[in-house]
């Protein structure tokens, strides 16, 4: 129930003057987003079919005094929430809340109709310079999912965390993996006791096949949004293989001798990527892994992920044995009809962790001590020292 005065209405193409008002009036010039700066994208955005803009408005005045965003993957029936704002004037009103579960109400709480369809599982990331946007989205349901230490370059690096809210019945239907790297035992761990559940898990012993060293490869990266994105859409490639919802590749990072193709998004400003697919299996990439982030660290980038299906234990014992770590699990993200798949994320930041600035609401606390334990493992406790006898 909105705030008396207020009311929801669906952004339309008269509305953009009004949106675009309010991001700076609440940003200033720094918003990142196109979407609250840009007025081609925004008009696009209103007439796609791939996207739903809730605002709140002032009835009394007809201003816009409250936005969000869902960004609709319909092919995988998940939805992005993002570029909640509020007026300055108007906050303390429940304006982002409502306008958040009047979204997740449509695409989770009700049957397909023909102006909306039913989605899975809608997420969001919350930036953790206050405890405001984490504590909204609690409040609406979003189950925490993990964390990205040091994903994004605004001011300073930055931690965002994952959150996701899910249709009744879809996260009953999971087949969970027991079997799974060391590693990531304690992320799943702290994964179900966030679902309510309880599961066994053992340690995945490496098959003879899976532990494949690859000789050293020198790569060149190509940097052309619109060739990689055209050139991505004509790989034979399998469905797993594209699933990376609501990112697309603009670089492409190539072996000298061709073999070896990886498809990935950059983000130059802020030093971020995402690989999104590679061309062949990650456990067969042991030994070269390194001198691909090697090169990736000499053109600007400080921040890598990757998700990996949970039941791929070889591809991620490959990625942490190159000191990736998780940070966060995304249960049920690809749903079909017999199956659904639950993600790893797996981060790695070349540039120094630094955690004193951050916010976190305690149900997010568990990820971070995980995160922060296996860098200790993994970067200092395995440090050797000689006291120089032989």
């Amino acid at each position: 129930m909105s705030a008396e005065g207020l009311s929801i209405a669906v952004a339309e193409s008269q509305h953009i003057e009004g949106i675009l008002q309010l991001y700076l009036q609440a940003y200033g010039t720094s918003y990142p987003l196109k979407f609250g700066t840009d007025r081609e994208v925004m008009a696009d955005a209103i007439t796609s079919n791939s996207f739903f803009w809730p605002i709140m408005v002032d009835d009394n005045t007809g201003k816009v005094v409250g936005s969000c965003i869902f960004e609709l993957d319909l092919t995988h029936r998940i939805g992005k929430l993002s570029g909640v704002v509020v007026h300055p004037d108007y906050r303390k009103q429940n304006i982002a809340s409502d306008l958040i579960a009047y979204g997740c109400s449509l695409f989770l709480e009700q049957e397909t109709s023909e102006e909306y369809i039913q989605l899975n599982s809608i997420y969001t990331t919350t930036r953790t310079v206050s405890l405001g946007p984490q504590l909204m989205c609690l409040k609406n349901k979003f189950i925490p999912l993990g964390i990205f230490p040091n994903a994004h370059k605004l001011e300073e690096y930055e931690t965002v965390t994952l959150l996701g809210r899910y249709r009744n019945g879809i996260l009953e239907r999971r087949t969970p993996i027991t079997s799974v790297p060391e590693k990531i035992m304690k992320i799943l761990k702290i994964q179900d006791k966030n679902l309510g559940v309880q599961t066994e898990y053992t340690p995945y012993q490496l098959k003879a096949h899976e532990s494949i060293t690859s000789k050293p490869l020198q790569f060149e990266v190509i940097h052309a949004p619109n060739y990689v994105k055209h050139l991505f859409e004509h790989k034979q490639l399998t469905e797993y293989e594209r699933f990376y919802p609501f990112h697309e590749p603009n670089t492409l990072i190539v072996s000298a001798d061709g073999q070896l193709e990886v498809f990935a998004y950059m983000n130059k400003k802020d030093r971020y990527m995402v690989i999104i697919s590679l061309s062949q299996p990650l456990y067969t990439l042991k030994g070269c892994f390194e001198r691909l982030l090697f090169q990736l660290e000499s053109i600007g980038v400080s921040y890598i992920e990757l998700m990996i299906g949970c039941e791929h234990s070889a591809s991620i014992q490959m990625v942490l044995d190159a000191n990736f770590q998780p940070s966060a699990v995304y249960p049920a993200m690809k749903v079909d009809d017999d199956h659904c798949q639950d993600f790893v994320f797996l981060s790695r930041s070349l540039y120094p962790l630094d955690f004193r600035k951050i916010k976190l609401n305690a149900d997010f606390h568990p990820y971070l001590k995980q995160y922060m334990e296996l860098w200790k493992e993994m970067n200092l406790d395995s440090l050797e020292v000689f006291d120089g006898t032989y």
